[in-house]
This record gives structure tokens, sequence and C-alpha cells, in this order.
């Protein structure tokens, strides 16, 4: 028999993706425009949108019916365009730009009172995976690992440059989770550094560039005082989601296999 756990994580109805949409791309200028943002063009040439991309290498983690996107509202009718599989009420707007941490808290919220037993992932709309079976793996590893803890796990991806276009992540690689292998604990997340930090972060083995990708459980993870708020409420506050995990656990998933150069954030 399953145990809890796999029983948990294996019932698509409980997984949840949620898109991040809302960016203006402006990195990405001129081909990117803040009326067409990257995450909404063919950059690759393949028929499929960064956006279409991001849905598709989660098709094994969740059913389409638990995706959920976060976009600004004038980019509304693009995304039921481009993604007609996400329900509607799963596309959630913005009334106006705000920081990544109340966006996760709104849409937290938004789930929970959808599916209180959620295991949920957060990802960006803009990269470019070409491994996306080590990718789903990797992911599913994660929601494995967060299905019964209260842990909140971050993808890390090995630095092949001395990037300061990129967060990084420092993480404890004197040992292991006990009951996953490529876990590990994370010390802190660091900012965009200058080009010096980044080449002394390059010369040690345990700096990570920032997937922005994290996975956790909405009933064993997320305090009910930041998801049990609607978005009016959802001010600069809820940046506690961030700051408080500092004291919390916060553990970093890095693949061997999902090689830099077979995963670019745009």
């Amino acid at each position: 028999m399953r145990s809890y756990q796999e029983k948990f994580v294996m019932n698509p109805m409980n997984n949840h993706v949620v898109i991040m949409a809302g960016g203006i791309g402006s990195r990405f200028w001129p081909m990117s425009s803040p009326e067409m943002p990257k995450q909404f063009i063919d950059v690759l040439g393949c028929g499929r949108t960064l956006i279409q991309l991001t849905v598709d290498r989660f098709k094994d983690v969740c059913l389409p019916e638990n995706i959920w996107v976060v976009t600004s509202a004038k980019y509304a009718e693009i995304v039921k365009k481009q993604l007609p599989e996400v329900p509607v009420d799963h596309i959630l707007l913005e009334p106006c730009r705000r920081n990544t941490a109340p966006c996760i808290a709104y849409v937290s919220w938004k789930i929970k009172a959808h599916n209180p037993k959620a295991n949920i992932v957060v990802t960006p709309s803009d990269h470019v995976v070409m491994n996306v079976r080590e990718f789903a793996r990797v992911v599913t590893s994660a929601m494995k690992f967060t299905a019964d803890s209260d842990a909140i796990v971050t993808l890390g991806m090995k630095a092949n440059r001395p990037e300061t276009g990129y967060g990084y992540i420092e993480a404890d690689l004197s040992m292991a989770c006990p009951s996953n292998k490529e876990i590990y604990r994370v010390d802190a997340f660091r900012e965009k550094p200058d080009l010096a930090t980044a080449e002394r972060y390059l010369q040690r083995n345990n700096y990570f560039w920032n997937a922005g990708i994290f996975v956790w459980n909405v009933p064993l993870s997320m305090p009910s005082g930041y998801i049990s708020r609607p978005w009016q409420e959802c001010s600069n506050v809820c940046f506690l989601i961030i700051i408080q995990t500092r004291n919390r656990r916060w553990w970093m998933s890095s693949s061997r296999h999902v090689k830099t150069s077979r995963w670019t954030m745009l």
C-alpha cells in the first residue's frame, strides 16, 4: 500500500501550478514590448509561446484545470487566447503591478479556498527548458517532499558564468536532507550582485541561480494569517512570507541533470 505522502502527491487533484505572467519583459527588448511581453511570444520559433511551453512542461504534474495564471489586467485577453484550457476564473488579474510576495499570497488564498489540500508550484512564465522530462522529475520530487512537510522548496540552477541579472541562493551542501538526497538547506537568498560578487559566487560551489520556482503544501506550510486575506488587504506586509521563511525551513532541490545550458531564464 502506498504511503500517505505518495497518495497525496500522486493525486492530481491536489497538485496546482501557478504561472506568474505579469512582467513586461523589459530585458528582452525590442522583441518584447509592454504591449506583447516575451512570455506571449514564440521566442524559439517552435509554434508555441513561452507561456504555452510553461503549461506544456507541467502536463505530467497537474491537470489543466489546476493551472492558475497571475497576470496584468491588460494581458487578460492574450492569456485567454493562448491558454484556452485554463479556466477563466483561474486567470487572476493584478489591479496594479505589485511585488511577487503579495501575488503569491493572493493566489494561495484563492487556491486554498478551492482546495484546502493543495500542493502548489509557483513558476515564472518565461523560462526555456529543453530537458522537460528531467524538469518534471525534479518538480515531482520536490512535491513529494512538501506533501507532508511544512517546508518550502525552491529550485536552484548551477551557475556557469558570473551573471549579474539573476538572484542567487546560498545553500548548505554539507549534508543533504535525509529523506531526499537532492535537497539541501538554504542558508540565504542573495539579491542580484555586482560583477565582482557574482565572480566570487561562481568560484564557490554552494551558490545557485534562483530560478524563481517554489513548491509548498497549503495545509501544512502556509500560515493561515497570510493566505486568508483577500487582495485588497495584501500590502507589502506580505513580504513576511519571504522574510519569515528564513527562520523556518527553506530547502533547495538541485538536479545535476538540469544543466544550465538546457534551462535558460530569459
